[in-house]
Formats: C-alpha cells, structure tokens, sequence
C-alpha cells in the first residue's frame, strides 16, 4: 500500500512540476533590446541613433541607445514582423523600457505598436496603438536619473503579419528644439509567469516526500 501510495505522489509530483515549468512561458519578441551586442543590431535606425556606452551610464549594462535630435527629422529604431505566426487578434502584451534625456521646444519620446497585416493578405495595418495613452513622453526634471515606463496592451484585430515596434525621439518645427534620449531594456513579452512557482510546487512535493519517510520508519 505505501509502495503504491509512493508511486502516485511522486507521479503527481512530476505533473505538478512540469505544469508549473510550463505555465512560465513568457516570449520575448525584441532582439537585442538591452544594446549588450554594443551595436545597433537587430533595428532598422535612422543616422542621429546611436550607441551609448558605459561611461555615460546605461540604465543596465554596459551599452544604451542614444536618440540625438535638433531638427524636424526622422529620429527612431524599430524592428518589423515581430511574433509572426504566433500572436493572436486582440492579445495582450507587455511593453516596457527606461529612458532619460533632455526635451525643450517640442522635442518628444514616442512608442508605438502597429498590429501588421501578412502581405498575402493584402497588407497593410489593421491597428495603430502610441504608448502612453496617445500621449508623448517627456523626461523627469534630473536628465541623468532613468525612469522606466511600462503598460500591458491588447493588439489589433489582424496580426497576422506580427506586430512593428517603433521608438522614436521626434523634434519640432520650433526653433531650439532638442530631443536628446538615452534608451535601454526596451521589451516587448507575452505569456504569464506560473500561478504556483516551481519553488512552490518543488516544497509541496518535498513535504509529501518527507511525511512518506515517516511513514515508513514508524511501519517498521
């Protein structure tokens, strides 16, 4: 009977184990979103978008993104058909990234996600979604203090061509504008961490192991 008894809890045991490993699958979709290739891998970037290294002090790491912007042009990284295949209409994910810098005269920190139509299916996109409820993002009042932003969204109705994600560091018309932005650790993840952690699971099922050892020494 405690042969039995023992073979099913450590079958349980099993199961509870590997439902918790697998309940913690979250899928990054950046590539290279902390800089740490010490390039500007991955990302399609305009010119005025370079690589910051440590001694100018990156949120983490040794590298950030520098966005260098004193005049109305394009100013942004991006990367194309990110979780094609995969994602879902009307999914949620994760966006977060830390940023500092320094804006005068309309100089501005946008994010985007475009929800991206497959091409075989006419193309094109059936969302637009800019970050921070549609609004710009400015830095705190210390341009050497890094803030982190992050939300939870939900894609467009078509994603079948994954999503884009664009970063992008504008400047106005007005004369004096700057948009000078240092960015790190921008992620872009779906999927949910474990209701019941592995260490959690691992400490149930140590404790049922331990009461069978008991069992055991008071039979004989």
């Amino acid at each position: 009977m405690l042969k039995k008894l023992t073979t099913s809890i450590v079958a349980s045991g099993a199961l509870l184990l590997a439902a918790a490993s697998s309940q913690a699958a979250i899928t990054e979709l950046i590539n290279n979103g902390g800089f740490e290739t010490g390039d500007l891998s991955g990302w399609d970037s305009s010119t005025s978008v370079s690589i910051n290294a440590s001694t100018n002090g990156p949120s983490s790491g040794a590298y950030s993104a520098f966005f260098q912007n004193g005049s109305p042009a394009a100013n942004d990284l991006k990367q194309t058909n990110l979780g094609k295949g995969f994602l879902t209409p009307g999914q949620e994910v994760r966006v977060s990234f830390d940023y500092r810098g320094t804006s005068t005269a309309g100089g501005v920190l946008n994010a985007l996600i475009f929800s991206m139509i497959d091409i075989d299916l006419g193309g094109g996109v059936s969302n637009t979604l800019v970050l921070n409820g549609g609004s710009p993002i400015f830095p705190n009042g210390d341009s050497n203090v890094w803030t982190n932003y992050s939300a939870t969204v939900n894609l467009g109705s078509d994603v079948s061509g994954g999503i884009d994600f664009l970063i992008s560091a504008p400047c106005g018309a007005a004369a004096g504008c700057v948009s000078d932005y240092y960015v790190d650790n921008i992620s872009v993840e779906f999927g949910e961490a474990s209701a019941v952690p592995v260490p959690a699971a691992a400490w149930l099922f140590g404790s049922a192991l331990l009461g069978l050892v008991g069992m055991s020494k008071r039979k004989k």
